[in-house]
């Protein structure tokens, strides 16, 4: 499992902002509707230190985008984690839609090198209607076909292609599982044979809502 500071207008939902003047009629499926509303917003996590990580806090911000592309519905988030010495963050523009199967799909997009948004930029939408989605990176294989459960919405990568090293020794595989109120993300490196490279598997990173969904 991921383009000064603008004008910061009051913290919202979902809501997101139009790419034209006149919007285009969306007909989208109920879980992708669902999945989307559920991904943004505020979320935070207490995460203990670990043999592997000195992770303290993480933060989960996204905001809507492109409401009125009919090609899915799109969203940018930052990830954020901090440790005793540390700072990592995640920025990706991720899009929810069915394939052809009807399998629903949580796709990864990546910015062009000096693209990149500054951090905080999930206040402020509008900030992407200058930007052309034909020119993001897809992050090939790190979609996550995610399946209805009895809380919500479950799934993880497919295949070997999520980040793969040059000489396809190891990837990545991603779980996600989305409620109404959280998002449990855990990552994995896996060798060419499928065999976690380390024994120690990372803790489940669980972000917990602290805004309200629209």
């Amino acid at each position: 499992m991921f383009l000064t500071m603008l004008t910061i207008p009051s913290l919202g939902g979902c809501n997101g902002t139009e790419t034209s003047s006149v919007a285009a009629p969306i007909r989208l499926s109920k879980d992708v509707e669902q999945v989307h509303a559920w991904l943004c917003g505020r979320f935070e996590t207490e995460m203990p230190p670990s043999r592997i990580s000195d992770a303290l806090r993480a933060e989960w911000n996204a905001c809507s985008i492109w409401p009125d592309r009919e090609d899915g519905r799109w969203l940018y988030a930052e990830r954020t984690t901090v440790g005793a010495a540390s700072r990592s963050d995640d920025r990706h523009i991720h899009r929810i839609r069915n394939d052809a199967q009807g399998t629903l799909l949580v796709e990864v997009f990546s910015f062009l090198p000096g693209a990149v948004p500054p951090a905080g930029t999930w206040r402020t939408p509008e900030f992407f209607d200058r930007i052309d989605p034909a020119l993001l990176v897809p992050r090939e294989g790190c979609a996550i076909h995610l399946a209805s459960d009895p809380q919500g919405y479950a799934g993880a990568t497919r295949g070997t292609g999520c980040d793969r090293n040059a000489d396809g020794t190891t990837h990545r595989m991603s779980r996600m599982s989305i409620t109404s109120d959280s998002i449990t993300l855990a990552d994995r490196f896996l060798d060419s044979t499928g065999k976690p490279v380390s024994n120690t598997e990372a803790t489940p990173a669980v972000f917990r809502r602290i805004t309200a969904a629209d």
